[in-house]
């Protein structure tokens, strides 16, 4: 059964003050973070610039609403970038991403 509240994890490497990547090491004094806007789902993949510049160290995709017409929903994260983080998802659905880094 698929579940309308569908979040997606993804934990790439944490990186200190100096920008050196510490492996499963996030500290809170460091972290940035970013909200997108509501977004819909095309199924093609979509660019979100998050303005962190960085690559995130987390990303969280997350689905606020569906289409009229239900279809099964699917996330998948593409390579996220230090500008950009590139998800594709099930055309009609709603979502929003949270990211730290």
């Amino acid at each position: 059964m698929t579940s309308f509240f569908d979040i997606r994890l993804v934990i790439t490497k944490a990186h200190d003050d100096t920008g050196e990547h510490k492996s499963g090491v996030i500290r809170a004094a460091h972290l940035k973070h970013f909200l997108s806007a509501e977004q819909t789902g095309t199924g093609a993949e979509q660019v979100i610039a998050h303005g962190l510049g960085v690559v995130p160290a987390l990303v969280i995709v997350y689905l606020t609403g569906g289409p009229a017409t239900y279809a099964a929903p699917t996330i998948t994260e593409g390579t996220h970038t230090s500008t950009n983080i590139l998800v594709t998802v099930t055309s009609g659905w709603k979502y929003k991403i949270f990211a730290l880094a």
